[in-house]
């Protein structure tokens, strides 16, 4: 599959608690240059279903699974598998075990001594190139539809530009990657739309004209504030964001509040290419919901 062509950005689940699985995913970018990913990390099946976000492919860690049995497995990866092309980490070769998986659904399914950042990246590009056709990607679109921001496909090209342009101007940027938690489940995608909405509304009023705004995951905003020298600048601007972000969202005749935390990476003292400094943010964003609600942290 030397030939195949990867899309410009591939986005990657990856389901794991495992540092080898993040060791590989995290030598994906830095090994090959032309290959780029926006990575989305889970620690289990449940936090990785949440939202309706599209995956090109979904790398899942069976091991902790398999030792139950088979079975269990093959139920797991029936339901990811609905979400997008899935790769399977089944610790040890076992050839009937990746014969049922793949029946339940797994595209392909990769062994302990076959996890490299090498074998990884040839095992998407073989599921991107032979997943079937309603798994393949459409154009991505360039504005989320409710907030009229711009999407994660469209930010992952600006964030990308900033770190080139940074990088040549002896730059400094800030990443913050805002997640608002407690959104009410039970109607769906509507409130969650209007709270995003009023929530990047609120964003932009304490940001400048110049930065930039996303809307990352359904509950995710992502913030890039450029050409900010001073780490207490940026300590500012996020007390101001969780400060506005602490009022009551209005929904219809009521108010509810809804706690936000930020993860916040620096280039290019945290990271200084556009994949690290979004899991880094990613990984600050992890710190500051384990401190409590209205938290931020630096990476």
């Amino acid at each position: 599959m030397a030939g195949t062509e990867l899309p410009r950005i591939v986005r990657l689940l990856v389901i794991s608690e495992a540092p080898p699985v993040f060791a590989a995913v995290d030598r994906l970018s830095e090994s090959f240059g032309e290959d780029r990913y926006v990575v989305r990390r889970a620690a289990g099946v449940g936090e990785a279903m949440e939202g309706d976000a599209a995956y090109d492919v979904i790398v899942l860690d069976l091991q902790p699974l398999l030792s139950g049995g088979v079975s269990k497995a093959e139920g797991v990866v029936a339901s990811v598998a609905a979400r997008g092309p899935l790769i399977a980490l089944t610790g040890t070769l076992d050839r009937p075990a990746e014969q049922s998986l793949k029946r339940a659904g797994a595209a392909d399914c990769l062994f302990d001594d076959e996890l490299s950042a090498r074998s990884l990246r040839r095992a998407i590009r073989t599921v991107i190139a032979t997943a079937p056709a309603g798994q393949k990607r459409g154009m991505p679109r360039l504005f989320d539809p409710s907030t009229g921001l711009a999407s994660q496909f469209l930010f992952w090209e600006i964030l990308g530009l900033a770190a080139r342009r940074a990088k040549r101007n002896k730059d400094f940027f800030a990443l913050l990657l805002l997640e608002v938690a407690d959104l009410p489940q039970e109607a769906g995608d509507a409130i969650g739309d209007i709270v995003m909405q009023v929530a990047a509304e609120r964003v932009s009023h304490v940001l400048r004209a110049s930065d930039t705004v996303s809307r990352f995951e359904h509950h995710q905003l992502a913030i890039l504030v450029e050409s900010m020298p001073r780490v207490e600048d940026i300590q500012i601007v996020a007390e101001k964001i969780v400060q506005e972000l602490g009022k009551p969202f209005p929904l219809g005749d009521l108010e509810r509040r809804f706690p936000v935390n930020l993860g916040i990476s620096l280039y290019p003292t945290s990271a200084d290419n556009a994949d690290m400094l979004i899991g880094k943010a990613f990984e600050a964003l992890a710190g500051a919901k384990a401190r409590g609600k209205g938290e931020f942290v630096f990476a």
